[in-house]
């Protein structure tokens, strides 16, 4: 039985060990079909320079034609075919022997084993009964080590009737098994192969990852991105409490598998599975991940120069007037995704007794990967120069959010949040039926201090070139805070106007109006001119965005 169990137990690992050389070969022809792939689709430029390094073909070879780079993937893809149907086939072929050894030969072997072990049992008590009629006959002398007198303790014959080989057997079977540990009878699952990510997005012509904004959300006839839309609900579902969301990086082959998800079919990924609800971290790293590789930043490299100027500027009033001016230059796309990630930031932020992520943990972790330069060598200093002032802009934007993006109006107009889904909030449409995200309008009031704002409800200055219908203002409590902010430096810089004598230069959207300062009127008359020309160049600035 034991030469039986072992001849069958080897034939079963023969078989396992088959089916690994054959996956084996599956993964290795699979990965050369791959390789093919990418060969094929690389660029001829970049194919070319690798030659020339003689990384992958010697100078004396000439480049491969598209031509034999298709019957080249051609042949890598035939093999990878046949190398998978030999693979499953082994693997059909694995799972029926070792279902027919533990279905079928393992308990054919125990059975009889059993039934060898309960003969031996029975063999051995017979002969141990007769040993001790045998006994009782020759040795009368030993008579009471069988019988003891008056039944004061059980005797050698009571002793071996009183075995009970079933129990025994039982009982060694189990310490056996115990000792042996469980046996897994299960079939071999059959496990795919992943393509990376550059193949993928080959095959897959909808990449997410590493694609233009605008051209992502054009493509998708979208409003936002749909990854960060399904990120950013996923997180506020299951992630708000959990401490350090965002600053702790999730599983690396989790994070892959919902990268390569993603790149797939945005669409088809279901971040309300258990897997992704147990691993929210992974979650948050896809949607940093997506962040990075955006071709262009988020907040663009072409206003990366205001952002770090506004985020430079000490006063707070000055810094958050110039942060929302240049927040407001940014095209529809960004500013549209900005607003939405800062929406969520701020719901994250007010749980930091929790999630112990504030608005300056945020901007740690979200001020270089919004705000870059290009991908050189000495932007990659620059950017590690200006990370405090990187981070102090997505702190700002997450401290002020409600002033940069005028959530307060939206929710005086009866455009409430609270009951919106996340991407529908504060969304409005103009005339011809352009989404937009509610942006401020501050306009500027002096050049000297860079700030944006416009006067209050009921300013008795002159409004020329505007028309009568909106002479009146209709400006929120919010502007008229920040413009009583503001109003003791500017009073001080039109005393020092009208003091020096000089001319004050007002630009607006047509060009610049320079407004002179009549010294024989003193310094009131100085201030009741300086105020009227700056109003009217308020006035002009709003009609100039009217119209575009």
């Amino acid at each position: 039985f034991k030469e039986a169990g072992a001849k069958q137990e080897r034939t079963v690992q023969e078989h396992e060990q088959s089916l690994e050389k054959a996956k084996l070969k599956y993964e290795s022809l699979t990965e050369e079909w791959e390789r093919a792939i990418l060969q094929k689709a690389a660029d001829p430029s970049a194919q070319k320079k690798t030659m020339t390094k003689g990384m992958t073909m010697s100078i004396f070879r000439q480049p491969k034609s598209m031509g034999q780079l298709h019957r080249q993937e051609e042949e890598a893809r035939t093999k990878a075919m046949a190398a998978q149907e030999q693979y499953k086939s082994q693997l059909a072929r694995t799972n029926d022997m070792r279902q027919y050894y533990y279905a079928h030969t393992l308990p054919s072997i125990l059975k009889n084993l059993k039934d060898t072990i309960d003969e031996s049992d029975l063999s051995l008590q017979y002969y141990l009964m007769r040993y001790g009629y045998m006994y009782e006959d020759y040795m009368m002398k030993d008579a009471i080590v069988l019988n003891p007198i008056n039944g004061s303790d059980l005797g050698l014959r009571d002793r071996v009737e009183l075995i009970n080989k079933d129990t025994d057997l039982q009982v060694f079977v189990e310490a056996y098994a115990a000792k042996a540990g469980p046996v897994a009878k299960d079939a071999a699952p059959y496990e795919e192969y992943l393509m990376s990510a550059q193949a993928q997005s080959i095959i897959n012509p909808r990449p997410i990852f590493g694609c233009d904004l605008a051209e992502q959300l054009i493509r998708d006839e979208a409003d936002l991105p749909e990854i960060v839309v399904k990120c950013t609900e996923a997180i506020e579902r299951y992630g708000m409490d959990t401490q350090g969301i965002y600053r702790v990086s999730g599983i690396t082959s989790a994070t892959n598998r919902l990268r390569s998800a993603f790149d797939r079919d945005c669409s088809s990924v279901d971040l309300d599975s258990e897997a992704n609800v147990g691993d929210v971290n992974s979650v948050a790293s896809v949607l940093k991940s997506w962040f990075r590789e955006l071709p262009e930043p988020l907040l663009t490299r072409r206003l990366y120069p205001d952002f770090i100027k506004a985020a430079s500027i000490e006063d707070p009033a000055l810094q958050l007037m110039n942060l929302h001016q240049v927040t407001n230059q940014l095209p529809d796309p960004n500013y549209a995704t900005l607003k939405f990630l800062m929406c969520h930031l701020n719901r994250v932020q007010a749980n930091q007794a929790v999630n112990k992520m504030g608005a300056s943990n945020l901007g740690l972790i979200f001020g270089p990967t919004l705000t870059s330069t290009s991908g050189g060598a000495g932007d990659a200093v620059n950017d590690l120069a200006d990370m405090g002032l990187q981070c102090r802009v997505i702190e700002t934007l997450l401290n002020n959010y409600g002033a940069i993006f005028d959530i307060e109006e939206d929710e005086e107009e009866g455009h409430g949040e609270e009951d919106q889904p996340l991407h529908e909030q504060n969304r409005e449409q103009d005339e011809h039926g352009y989404n937009h995200y509610g942006r401020g309008e501050m306009q500027p009031i002096h050049e000297e201090y860079g700030s944006y704002i416009q006067p209050p409800t009921g300013y008795s200055g002159t409004m020329a070139g505007l028309p009568e219908e909106h002479e009146e203002g209709d400006l929120s409590d919010r502007r008229y805070a920040i413009y009583s902010l503001h109003e003791p430096q500017q009073q001080e810089h039109e005393e020092s106007v009208a003091t020096e004598n000089r001319r004050s230069t007002f630009e607006d959207d047509f060009g610049e109006r320079v407004v002179p300062v009549m010294e024989e009127e003193g310094e009131a008359d100085a201030d009741a001119v300086e105020e009227d020309a700056m109003v009217e160049s308020v006035a002009h600035d709003d009609l100039g965005a009217q119209k575009l």
